[in-house]
């Protein structure tokens, strides 16, 4: 009996390696990806930020006050929607297979804040003004996002604990 209860959280931890390598890979693809767009010349990323707002004008329209304010504000919006996106992979990595912490918690949002400054340098570099206010924008999408994620997780945990010991009786 030992040794099958034993086998199992083996596999459960091999699992959630396994789990941990895929998020990890999914982070940094993501973050190539951001880090891409900003090695963007000014002119360069101006034409993508034309397109996708050509695009939803096109799908959504341009006559409500909501979609003037999107597609005026897009390049604000890819960037708090690129960060919410790496804020779930960045949680998702740091805690599928291990127990919240404090240093955890910090970890993460070091690596979240890590990445917005590099990627306003990147921007710099690449003759494009970087800004303290996208490095703000950043960190809200991923902690945003991010919070959101961790506490999902909690939950779901707390839950799978009580059905378990529930089992168990």
């Amino acid at each position: 009996m030992k040794e099958t209860v034993s086998r199992r959280k083996r596999q459960d931890w091999d699992n959630k390696k396994k789990l941990r390598r895929i998020w990890l890979f999914l982070f940094l693809f993501t973050l190539c990806l951001v880090w891409g767009n900003s090695l963007l010349s000014r002119e360069d990323s101006g034409a993508v930020s034309d397109w996708v707002r050509q695009l939803l004008e096109t799908i959504f329209g341009n006559e409500t006050p909501a979609a003037q304010f999107i597609l005026v504000k897009i390049r604000k919006i890819a960037h708090f929607l690129e960060y919410s996106v790496l804020g779930i992979e960045a949680v998702l990595f740091t805690f599928l297979a291990r127990p919240v912490s404090g240093q955890g918690v910090f970890n993460c949002t070091a690596l979240g804040l890590m990445a917005a400054t590099i990627d306003e340098s990147i921007q710099i570099f690449a003759g494009r003004g970087a800004m303290v206010q996208d490095i703000l924008l950043d960190m809200s999408g991923f902690l945003l996002a991010g919070g959101i994620t961790l506490g999902i997780l909690i939950i779901a945990r707390r839950i799978r604990g009580k059905s378990v010991k529930e089992k168990n009786l």
